[in-house]
């Protein structure tokens, strides 16, 4: 558990009691790192060198991968505290939080992905799809618009771009036989 000992480390090395807030959850949830200051992190800050972040974020990823969604959004939760500059962080929280069903969570996780990613699609993309789950229809559409824009730019995406045309077709159809 490396993420137990690096916590272990970093309170035993600080005056506080505990180096963090009480409420983590509740600390991130607004969290928007200033993209100035890339080289400020509480991972400089704190002294943990980058292959403790890899162990840690393989954990984190073997969690997920095991389906232990909220042990693998602990995980994530601190490493994007510790440097919030590294989008596999926010997206794997990202991930683990909609897979929990905390949408609300999820949508500022890939919002950070999205930032820090400005041509990738799939952030926005599944914000798409935490919308939808939120019965939120019209922030979906304005997601997968996004989503589309950023896809068809570039070759790589191109099943991306196919897998959402394809649902625009049928958001158009399902639409056109339920209206309102």
């Amino acid at each position: 558990m490396k993420l137990k000992e690096l916590i272990a480390r970093l309170s035993t090395n600080r005056q506080e009691d505990f180096p963090f807030p009480d409420n983590l959850e509740e600390y991130l949830e607004d969290f928007i790192p200033n993209t100035l200051l890339k080289s400020e992190t509480l991972q400089k800050a704190f002294g943990v060198l980058n292959y403790e972040m890899e162990e840690i974020y393989k954990e984190a990823y073997d969690q997920y991968q095991d389906d232990c969604y909220l042990e693998s959004a602990t995980h994530f939760r601190w490493l994007v505290l510790l440097n919030p500059f590294v989008s596999k962080y926010w997206n794997g929280l990202a991930a683990s939080l909609q897979l929990l069903a905390k949408h609300e969570k999820a949508l500022h996780a890939y919002a950070m992905v999205a930032l820090l990613e400005k041509d990738n699609p799939y952030p926005h993309f599944r914000a798409y799809e935490c919308y939808e789950k939120m019965g939120n229809p019209e922030e979906g559409a304005k997601a997968l618009e996004l989503a589309y824009q950023r896809a068809k730019s570039e070759e790589k995406h191109r099943e991306l771009q196919t897998e959402i045309e394809q649902l625009r077709s049928y958001l158009c159809l399902s639409h056109a036989s339920n209206p309102l």
